[in-house]
């Protein structure tokens, strides 16, 4: 055993509680021989590394508001060391749950979480509250309740929702429904399934219409699953017209088509 070996061993074995990355700074040699070594002679688990990780289990679960850097600070570990040891442990899930160091008290968290359980999109739980959708889905996996159902990512969820009560709850993707038609049939049935003016169920003529007339303008930003999805979000904004219907209603409200108004109908126009 050389000097370099016995001074790596002695540092290791000292009551400092040095890292393995302190010690190699110390001696001026890579990280990577000193790991070597301390392999070499059976030290990886030594009875100071035992201590060290008694200390660190005692800092996870008793201060929750202690970051693993902080931890491995504490004990001379790095982070990556500290949470190779609480995985090992099995006690990742057991740390109790506290509120985040945020501008958001309790209250308005749990909102957010509940709001992501009832399907709103993340994007604008985010905007909301004025974080991130990565901070929003922090907060789910974070204070989100093991017993809550859990939410199904992307449309698939929200469609396979509404559909459940409907005749259509068997339309599954390999039924060669594409997503979008899934997703139109899902609005449709969310709105009532029949034209508000005639009373047609035909689902091949029934059409989503904006009660706002401003489906020219939402249709620039979005395409049209998207405005299916928004439709069964926002159900308030829309109904169902079949296809004459909603033409005539284009007609009705659209000054350019006023003229037509003056023209007679081909029964009532006298025959030569």
């Amino acid at each position: 055993m050389d000097n370099k070996e016995t001074q790596i061993l002695n540092l290791y074995l000292s009551e400092q509680n040095l890292s393995q990355t302190e010690i190699a700074r110390r001696l001026a040699v890579n990280q990577s021989h000193v790991s070597r070594v301390l392999h070499k002679h059976g030290l990886w688990r030594s009875s100071q590394y035992g201590k060290s990780r008694t200390i660190i289990i005692d800092l996870y679960l008793k201060s929750p508001t202690m970051s693993l850097t902080a931890i491995g600070k504490e004990v001379g570990l790095s982070r990556q060391r500290v949470h190779q040891i609480i995985s090992d442990e099995g006690i990742g899930d057991q740390r109790p749950k506290t509120r985040m160091n945020s501008r958001h008290t309790n209250d308005q968290i749990q909102e957010a979480v509940s709001q992501y359980y009832d399907y709103a999109p993340v994007a604008k739980i985010a905007r909301e509250f004025g974080v991130t959708a990565t901070t929003i889905l922090n907060w789910v996996k974070r204070f989100g309740s093991a017993g809550s159902r859990k939410r199904q990512h992307g449309r698939y969820g929200l469609v396979s929702r509404v559909l459940s009560d409907s005749p259509y709850a068997n339309l599954k993707d390999e039924s060669g429904f594409h997503h979008s038609m899934r997703a139109r049939v899902a609005a449709i049935w969310l709105l009532g399934h029949k034209c508000e003016r005639c009373g047609n169920k035909d689902l091949r003529v029934l059409q989503i219409d904006h009660r706002k007339d401003n489906g020219a303008e939402e249709r620039k930003t979005l395409h049209q699953a998207q405005v299916y999805m928004r439709v069964l979000r926002c159900p308030e904004e829309y109904q169902v017209l079949c296809a004459n219907c909603n033409w005539l209603k284009r007609w009705e409200s659209t000054a350019t088509y006023k003229w037509l108004e003056e023209i007679k109908p081909p029964s009532e126009v006298p025959q030569k």
